[in-house]
């Protein structure tokens, strides 16, 4: 029975953390699809799913895509890594969610920029 509860509190745990991360990663891209017209979420009314997808897939292949590309380049470009894996799953994003638009390589980076420093929030405060 212990072992069922405690099973059941880390999926709970595991839910709320990736909530949390469709929440924050929603508002920065939300933030990002006003600020700058290269980036736009059409209609409006998918950006949920546009952040739960860039959740989804920053939960599932950041750490496997961030320590291929650090040993790729041998850790010497180890503090702009987190910028292109970011970058990469956002369009990968953009490819699966057809509401996503990313218009060049600025507005790619820039996005990326903003959702690495969320990233690193919610790396800071442990989510």
């Amino acid at each position: 029975m212990l072992l069922a509860w405690g099973m059941w509190f880390t999926l709970a745990h595991m839910l709320l953390k990736l909530l949390i991360r469709i929440v924050a990663f929603g508002v920065a891209l939300a933030f990002v699809s006003r600020q700058w017209s290269g980036i736009t979420i059409e209609p409006r009314s998918r950006l949920p799913w546009v952040a739960a997808t860039f959740a989804l897939l920053n939960v599932g292949l950041y750490l496997l895509l961030k320590t291929l590309l650090n040993a790729a380049t041998l850790w010497m470009l180890w503090f702009a890594i987190p910028l292109v894996v970011n970058a990469i799953l956002l369009w990968a994003t953009s490819r699966i969610s057809k509401s996503l638009r990313i218009e060049g390589v600025t507005a790619l980076f820039t996005a990326s920029a903003v959702l690495t420093a969320v990233h690193w929030a919610l790396r800071w405060i442990n989510l």
